[in-house]
């Protein structure tokens, strides 16, 4: 059902494999998700539509509470509320990438509007989406957002790995050291030196 009512519902049903982070070959783990709202009721109602999902979730009910355990649990993902008591999610957003540059997050918010959206894209948030969500719905906004982020990990690598390649592949060349000034006058006294002695010997024959 959708979130962000306060009408009742059934519990949600989870659908699908419990989605999974790749994290190297043959290697992988469940996805970390930190739920930032200021609303009881909404924090746990996506906690377990979430954890039906596979994911493993963390929870915080504000920008303070969610930037602390950002720092200190491992997260792969956030779900967060524009509405928070001490900031909103924007300015949050912000304090996030400036930890992690990459992290996805996902905003969602009951005052949607053009302005706030553009504001929140342009910032560079993942997804804008005005509650009341359908969690079907936004399940697979977060399937794709995860999709998305590791495409751009596995470019990354790829990036990575040809700029190694790159500089491995090209040829040592020895550098010439520029030469010192006391070195450029001992070499120019050595040669008048010569020229000196190579005009006394043709004079002596």
């Amino acid at each position: 059902r959708p979130i962000g009512r306060r009408d009742g519902g059934s519990r949600p049903q989870a659908e699908g494999p419990a989605p999974s982070l790749d994290v190297g070959p043959a290697m992988t783990a469940r996805v970390r998700v930190m739920v930032v709202d200021d609303e009881e009721g909404i924090r746990f109602a996506l906690k377990s539509f979430l954890e039906l999902k596979g994911y493993a979730v963390t929870l915080a009910d504000s920008c303070g509470e969610a930037e602390k355990l950002f720092r200190t649990t491992p997260v792969d993902l956030v779900v967060l509320d524009f509405g928070l008591p001490d900031g909103d999610g924007v300015e949050l957003f912000t304090r996030l990438r400036a930890v992690d540059g990459f992290v996805p997050v996902v905003m969602l918010t009951a005052h949607g509007s053009i302005e706030l959206a553009v504001r929140a894209i342009q910032k560079g948030m993942d997804q804008f989406l005005v509650k009341p969500v359908d969690l079907v719905s936004l399940g697979a906004v977060l399937e794709k957002v995860l999709e998305d982020h590791r495409a751009r990990r596995r470019q990354l690598a790829r990036r990575t790995r040809s700029c190694a390649r790159s500089r491995n592949s090209r040829p040592r060349t020895t550098r010439v050291l520029p030469r010192s000034k006391s070195g450029a006058a001992t070499c120019c006294w050595m040669r008048r030196s010569i020229a000196l002695i190579a005009r006394l010997l043709s004079k002596s024959r």
